[in-house]
């Protein structure tokens, strides 16, 4: 490791960066077969960042050999490009609106000024409508261009002290102002493209943040697409297309779902106390202190699962093996079945008022399709939960209520077994961490059948689809090969 330490360090001393790539990602193999077979990237391109400034449309490809176990790789540095458009970019919330004084009084006039009529949360979203448009509109006014500004008024101050410092001195002192004003406003306004949120404004990291920016827009600018027949398009209209066709059957729902057998294993968990303290009137403190709490889900409970792959690795006596299955669940979020989800909520004892609340906060969703930045398609989803919505993991586990009650259930009869934590401890069959489910049992045949039984109930019912392929396995070192090799082909992991 030594070696690759340094050569890390080289990289990190001479501002060296990976440029990227398209294509397959692994470009050597060392061509046996089986477990033996290992395939890395070990070749790539990199440049710094001024030189990916000097050519910026440089471009990385990993091409196909037949005659080597090295794929090479070319790098482009003027590829044809499509005749580009004027595009409509969507005005989003600014960061640096909220340092101006104007903001609040703005927010305040746009949000009292109209009084719509309907159900609370239509009202609300047509008022953060309303916020939205007048900001936008007060922004190109009191803003502008800043780097236009900035421009006229570094020729304002260079006037002004050209024609005597001494005699100009209050409006140099004005203008040199405006200028850290407008130096502030576009660090600001880099750093929350960067998404460096970790690093503060003020110390002069503009450029910093533009290179980031920079190149957060090459990873994810869409050159092309491949339609469903694997066909490669990179005309606009054509990757449009693509991805319309893509997110409307993403987000229809589906016409064949069977949840009974999901619905009778759930059992009524929330107790009639519960369930009507969630029903109280909401005060404005409490509005008020969740609104500002806000951050990233978090699930506990990651020591217990890094112990329990750590007790299946390390078992090495024993008739029977255990294993650990972690599933991976393919667009969790956005597959989830409406009625699954309203008929789950009621199941396990919630009041239909809440119910009502909280699926409303799920109907209401609509979706644009984004294409570098410009909206092209509007999509009415019919089913699917919103990422980045501090409710949608809440809502997400409770769907996962019918996988981990059809578990329980199948612990009853015998049909999974799970696994100690330890000698004497508790047996554990499934951690659910938001969208991801740990799931432990022994290293059977007949469990690894029941598993998938399971499986195959709560895909009909929620939605949900198990990506196979990207499914995770690890096998206590008692199991027998023959039995990891059937299970993984039962499991298509």
């Amino acid at each position: 490791m030594g070696p690759m330490v340094e050569f890390r360090n080289t990289l990190l001393h001479c501002g060296l960066v990976d440029m990227g790539f398209s294509g397959y990602p692994l470009i050597w193999r060392n061509g046996r077969q089986g477990e033996a077979f290992v395939e890395e990237r070990l070749d790539r391109a990199i440049a710094t960042m001024e030189w990916r400034e000097l050519f910026p449309r440089t471009k990385v490809s990993h091409l196909l050999a037949s005659y080597s176990d090295h794929d090479p790789i070319m790098m482009d540095m003027a590829p044809p490009t499509q005749p580009q458009k004027r595009r409509h970019k969507i005005q989003r919330f600014e960061e640096k609106w909220v340092a101006h004084a104007n903001c609040e009084r703005i927010i305040r006039e746009a949000w009292n000024q109209i009084h719509p009529q309907g159900s609370p949360m239509y009202c609300m979203f047509e008022k953060s409508k309303k916020c939205r448009m007048d900001l936008i509109t007060w922004s190109r006014v009191t803003f502008g261009n800043t780097r236009t500004r900035l421009d006229e008024k570094q020729g304002e101050l260079t006037s002004l002290m050209e024609a005597g410092y001494g005699q100009n001195i209050k409006r140099i002192q004005g203008v040199k102002k405006e200028i850290n004003e407008l130096l502030h406003h576009e660090e600001v306004f880099w750093r929350q493209r960067s998404r460096s949120i970790w690093l503060l404004v003020g110390d002069k990291n503009t450029k910093f943040f533009h290179q980031r920016a920079t190149q957060q827009w090459r990873k994810n600018n869409i050159v092309g697409l491949y339609d469903r027949e694997e066909e490669w398009h990179i005309e606009e209209d054509k990757i449009v297309s693509i991805a319309e066709d893509y997110y409307k059957k993403l987000f229809t729902s589906s016409t064949s779902l069977d949840m009974e057998a999901v619905l009778e294993s759930v059992d009524r968990v929330v107790t009639e106390g519960m369930a009507q303290s969630l029903t109280r009137p909401y005060m404005e403190e409490e509005v008020k202190m969740a609104l500002f709490q806000m951050h990233q889900s978090k699930a506990p409970g990651l020591d217990v699962a890094f112990e329990m792959i750590h007790h299946i690795r390390n078992r090495r006596k024993g008739k029977k093996g255990h294993m650990a299955v972690k599933l991976d669940i393919s667009k969790a979020y956005d597959r989830v079945e409406w009625e699954f989800l309203q008929k789950i909520m009621l199941k396990i004892g919630l009041l239909e008022q809440w119910v009502n609340l909280a699926m409303e906060t799920v109907h209401i969703a609509s979706y644009s399709i984004l294409i570098n930045g410009e909206a092209k398609e509007f999509i009415t989803p019919s089913r699917g939960i919103k990422q980045g919505d501090p409710l949608s993991p809440y809502l997400f586990l409770l769907c996962t209520e019918g996988l981990s009650s059809l578990i329980w259930r199948a612990m009853e009869n015998q049909q999974l077994r799970g696994v100690l934590s330890c000698n004497g401890g508790v047996k554990i069959s499934h951690l659910l961490f938001a969208n991801d489910s740990l799931l432990f049992f022994e290293a059977t045949t007949v469990e690894c059948r029941n598993l998938l039984h399971i499986l195959e109930s709560y895909e009909k019912a929620s939605g949900q689809a198990i990506n196979r392929q990207k499914t995770k396995l690890f096998f206590s070192l008692n199991t027998r090969q023959q039995v990891k090799e059937d299970i993984q082909n039962m499991l298509g992991a």
